[in-house]
Order: structure tokens, then C-alpha cells, then sequence
């Protein structure tokens, strides 16, 4: 391609660009604020018409971005293997669409590991939230944490932060009555700092929630977003070798996902085989996630339901819907009656 066709290609490209950047901004407050129709109108007219402006062509730099540190990380790293040392096969482009949609109406950027595809949904990490807190407060936000007590494969984090927004002083976990301590999974590598990393992203999840009245759902993802922990393997001969890694998934009684099935490869002349993305979504967890936040009940307020009813020991310890133990999920999924007492006690808090 001739260097006149590759500027007069990139030309093109930033004006669609541009247009994405102006249809999103338009429906941002639309998407926090959706209540009526006339909104949600505009956020699913918004959805349609960056999906068209989405070409292949256009995608092509997203996808790029996929799976490094610039970028974005997933869940389907293929430099990664499942638990049958397979390749795991990387998310198609209408997944990695859709997810850069929704980041772009929650106001997360595609660079600098601001969002996670986790289980094919979007997952706000702490670069994210960190950014958005130190914007809204322009740029006075101060946190500080105590060191962290490991408690084998958890560690309880307390935190604290203050800020000032048109000269009106804010804090979290400063006064007695307004703690904020968090219990986090760790691993048998990782270390003090590790367990502040996830503790930080918890705390600007929640600064964020206490400035805008909003909340950023987990998802479906593993605590911490895909910040990768160091293992160590050894190598012929002896010798050490750090390699980076996701960080294991729960061990507190959560059911671990199966692995992924590699590709068969292609026989001459026949088309590759797509992954099945649907089997993948349609996990006991994902569907307690999509009812409890369709009725308001965000992963943090059911935690909280299920610690004072003493329906999940340890609930606390775990981060994510995705965590939550298989069989608990679906014992409750059966008990209606509790379901919709956790709905009512839940828009309490």
C-alpha cells in the first residue's frame, strides 16, 4: 500500500473515530441516568450506531490492542494455557465490539488496563476507576493503606482516602463510623503488595460510587481484574524462570470453570470452527448477577445481604459473582421466597 492510500486510510478511520467519540459522549449521561424510555432510547440508538460504525476495519487496531499491556487484558490470553495446557483461544471480534461499547458509555478508555474481558463481559479495573476518582476530584484525591494482615489465602486491607470537590472536603474509612476495610483473595505467590493492589481497586470502586451515586457492576470477573501475579516454574537444570500468569480462581469453596476446549484444526478446504460462546455465559452465577442487578442489587449489597443472614460462610472472601460457590448459587436460585427478601432487604441499604 502506497504511503498516500495508507494517510488518506488513517485519515478516514480517525473521522469515524471521531464520530464513535461524539456518539458515546452524547449517550454517557443517558446511560448513568436511564430510567425512562426516552433515555434507554437513546443509549440502545447510541449502541446500534457504533456497532455499524465498528467495521472490521476499524476494529482492527482495538483488537490489537487486546491482550497487552497498552491495552486491555482477557481471560483468553493465548500466550496462556488451560488446565489441559492448551492454548486458550482468544475472544472473537462481536465479543471484544460489544465490550469496547460498553466501556466507552461507562467512560473507560481502551489503553492504560482501564477494563478486563472477563467470561466475555466488561470488568472496570482500578487504572479505571483511579482515573475517573482522580478526574472527578481533580486530582485530590489522597489514599492511604495500612499493611495488609495475610490470612493464608486471603488478606484483610484497611483503607483510607480523602479528597475536596468545589472546595467541599470528602473522606472514606478516616472516622469511626465510616470504615473501610476489605477482604481479598491472594494467592500462595503473592505478597503484602499484591494484596494492595487488590484492595486499591476496591477502594476507588467505591470512592467512585460515594462521588457519582453510581455503580460499576464486577461482572463476572476474578477479584483484581487480570493483574498478573509472578510464579515461579523451574527450568532443566535448575534453574528459576518467572513467568506471569492470571491469578488462580478461588479456592474458598468456589467451583473452579472448565477449561476451555482447544480448536480441532481445520481439515483442507473446510472453514475453521468458531468457538462456542454461548456455553460459556450461561453459568448458575451469571444468571443470580443478571437478576440481582436487574432489581438494584448490586455485588457488594448482596455480599452484605448474605454476611447478616449467615447464608454464605465467609462471604466476605469472595470478590465476584463469578466466585460465588456453585452449589450456594443454586440452592438459592431454588428458594424464591429468599430471593426476594434479599430484593427488599437489599434496597435498604
Amino acid at each position: 500500500m502506497s504511503t498516500e492510500r495508507t494517510l488518506e486510510k488513517r485519515k478516514s478511520m480517525a473521522e469515524v473515530a471521531r464520530e464513535i467519540d461524539k456518539i458515546s459522549s452524547s449517550a454517557v449521561q443517558q446511560f448513568e441516568d436511564a430510567g425512562d424510555f426516552e433515555k434507554e432510547l437513546v443509549v440502545a440508538t447510541a449502541v446500534v450506531d457504533m456497532r455499524a460504525l465498528l467495521t472490521p476495519e476499524i476494529m482492527a487496531p482495538v483488537m490489537a490492542l487486546m491482550n497487552t499491556d497498552l491495552g486491555f487484558r482477557t481471560d483468553r490470553d493465548p500466550k496462556q494455557n488451560d488446565k489441559a495446557g492448551r492454548p486458550l483461544v482468544p475472544y472473537s471480534m462481536d465479543v471484544v465490539r460489544d465490550v469496547f461499547i460498553e466501556s466507552r458509555l461507562r467512560g473507560f478508555h481502551a489503553v492504560g488496563n482501564e477494563f478486563n474481558i472477563i467470561a466475555g463481559r466488561f470488568y472496570g479495573c482500578k487504572n479505571g476507576f483511579e482515573r475517573k476518582v482522580r478526574e472527578l476530584t481533580k486530582g485530590t484525591c489522597e489514599v492511604s493503606i495500612d499493611v495488609p494482615q495475610m490470612m493464608g489465602g486471603t488478606a484483610k486491607v484497611k483503607c483510607r482516602a480523602t479528597w475536596a470537590i468545589n472546595g467541599q472536603k470528602g473522606d472514606i474509612g478516616v472516622r469511626p463510623e465510616d470504615p473501610c476495610e476489605f477482604l481479598v483473595r491472594i494467592n500462595e505467590f503473592m505478597g503484602p503488595d499484591g494484596a494492595i493492589g487488590k484492595a486499591q481497586r476496591k477502594l476507588y470502586q467505591r470512592i467512585y460510587s460515594r462521588l457519582t451515586g453510581k455503580s460499576v457492576p464486577d461482572g463476572d470477573a476474578a477479584e483484581g481484574s487480570i493483574e498478573v501475579s509472578a510464579s515461579v516454574t523451574r527450568q532443566p537444570g535448575g534453574a528459576k524462570h518467572h513467568e506471569f500468569e492470571p491469578a488462580e480462581p478461588a479456592k474458598n469453596g468456589a467451583d473452579e470453570k472448565p477449561a476451555q476446549p482447544a480448536q480441532e484444526a481445520p481439515k483442507p478446504g473446510e472453514t475453521p470452527k468458531q468457538p462456542d460462546l454461548v456455553s460459556q455465559v450461561n453459568t448458575p452465577q451469571q444468571d443470580l448477577a443478571v437478576h440481582m442487578e436487574s432489581n438494584g442489587v448490586t455485588f457488594d449489597k448482596f455480599i452484605r445481604w448474605a454476611s447478616e443472614t449467615e447464608r454464605l460462610e465467609n462471604a466476605d472472601s469472595f470478590p465476584s459473582w463469578a466466585d460465588l460457590p456453585t452449589e450456594f448459587v443454586e440452592a438459592l436460585a431454588k428458594d424464591t421466597k429468599s430471593m426476594g427478601k434479599c430484593v427488599i432487604r437489599c434496597k435498604t441499604y
